[in-house]
């Protein structure tokens, strides 16, 4: 007991305190400064998420609207040319109502012949030139986003905003796809004596105008987005 007594008493407890102190400050600090470094990565993420984002936005804005200009440019030709259009689709006008229109659509119509018709009107046959580009916007960043989890870090609000608006995006694209299955249609029922002019001016048009809404309204939920992005 005596020998127990002498070896405690050998021992430097203040220093020894100390020691253990100083240890566990080291670690709480370690510890600290992990967390700091996590955190500091994990906003890192979400501002490289949020860059991302913005910039596929940014992006999906342009093609939207230079998309949407082409619908508008489609709509104004299938509606001047309407009225001198048969049911098979050839232009039956005078040359000055075909020089008129030519000046503002130079593009639309492609002539193979024409016949001179006894009133005095010209048969012109060709081609109607009624093109569709598809609308080529992506969802690759929210995908990438989503998939990594860091969808569910960012703001609730925003979150659910962003889905709304790629999910509003998609049926964007729905919508003028069917309008290019439309005019698939049209195209294969040329050489069958349907009313190609009822087919084209009522539905094709018709899906033409519907998709130019879709994109008028995906272009404003665009342009919120983008503002809640730079208030943030």
């Amino acid at each position: 007991m005596k020998k127990l007594k002498a070896l405690m008493a050998k021992v430097d407890w203040p220093n020894q305190l100390f020691n253990l102190l100083g240890t566990l400050l080291g670690v709480l600090i370690a510890f600290g400064l992990s967390n700091y470094q996590s955190g500091r990565a994990e906003q890192e993420r979400l501002f490289m998420a949020k860059n991302s984002i913005i910039e596929e936005i940014q992006r999906n804005q342009n093609k939207t609207k230079e998309h949407l200009e082409g619908l508008k440019y489609t709509m104004e030709t299938l509606r001047a040319i309407y009225p001198i259009v048969n049911d098979t689709m050839d232009i039956v006008a005078t040359q000055a109502q075909m020089d008129s229109i030519h000046s503002k659509y130079p593009n639309f119509f492609q002539e193979d012949e024409r016949l001179v018709l006894e009133s005095g009107l010209i048969n012109f046959k060709g081609e109607i030139n009624v093109d569709f580009n598809m609308l080529d916007i992506s969802d690759i960043a929210w995908q990438s986003i989503t998939s990594l989890g860091l969808a569910a870090q960012m703001n609730p609000d925003d979150t659910f905003f962003m889905f709304q608006i790629y999910h509003f995006q998609g049926q964007a694209k729905d919508e003028a796809q069917k309008a290019v299955e439309v005019l698939k249609t049209a195209i294969s029922k040329q050489d069958k004596n349907s009313n190609l002019k009822e087919l084209i001016f009522n539905e094709y048009l018709s899906q033409v105008q519907f998709c130019s809404k879709f994109e008028e309204a995906l272009l404003g939920l665009y342009k919120e987005a983008l503002e809640r992005f730079e208030a943030s």
